[in-house]
């Protein structure tokens, strides 16, 4: 039934490819809600029919007022989809004095969280393509210095203002946290505070608030999809 509006939520640039079983339906008839413009290009890329909206993540942890003085990590390896890449850049970084830590497991949201705010710096290792890529976003706004590799998915949220973003590729990765990790205290307030300006603005209210005009606008959004 055309006249009844259809939301097709699509979080990843997966869904376009070819060898997809999502890119199947995209050319029906819908209103797409995309969490980047990454995602929302790469949909559209591939003749997707109807209304494209892009409507980023929050976050929704508390954005940190400063950055905490008592962090037990020099360094968090945040290695769960990358656990080989973890271990090189653990053995590339690992020097006299230095506390660093790898996760490269599953643990409880309430650990991971736990652990990026006990470090002042944290290494992420996303897949090498993301829709969105959420960690680093949290990892800003509790207060960690975020290294992370482009991803696709992170370059709405992620610059070199506000955290490291290097390429994806190890000796990039070992350059940019060898810097982060010397960085002068006033170089890394700026970014610090940068992060935490980022991570302010991507707040669940106005995520909602963002999903209810589409609701609200739904009639007007189909005839024009």
């Amino acid at each position: 039934d055309d006249d009844l509006p259809i939301i097709n939520f699509i979080q990843h640039t997966r869904h376009a490819g070819d060898w997809s079983i999502q890119s199947r339906y995209l050319t029906r008839k819908a209103i797409r809600i995309c969490v980047s413009d990454e995602v929302a290009q790469a949909v559209e890329n591939a003749g997707s029919r109807g209304k494209t909206i892009v409507i980023p993540n929050s976050v929704d942890v508390p954005v940190l007022a400063g950055a905490c003085q008592e962090r037990s990590l020099d360094l968090l390896i945040a290695g769960l989809k990358q656990p080989e890449m973890a271990v090189q850049a653990l053995a590339a970084l690992m020097k006299p004095g230095r506390t660093i830590e790898v996760l490269d497991d599953h643990v409880p949201r309430a650990q991971f969280l736990a652990k990026i705010a006990s470090a002042r710096n944290v290494l992420f290792l996303p897949n090498t393509e993301e829709g969105f890529y959420l960690p680093a976003l949290e990892g800003m706004a509790l207060g960690a210095l975020v290294i992370c590799p482009d991803c696709i998915g992170n370059r709405g949220f992620m610059n070199s203002r506000n955290s490291m973003f290097p390429a994806y590729d190890l000796p990039a990765l070992i350059a940019a946290t060898e810097t982060a990790m010397t960085m002068p205290d006033s170089t890394r307030a700026t970014m610090l505070a940068r992060a935490r300006e980022t991570a302010a603005r991507h707040q669940p209210a106005a995520e909602r608030a963002a999903y209810g005009e589409v609701l609200r606008n739904l009639d007007q959004l189909w005839r024009e999809a």
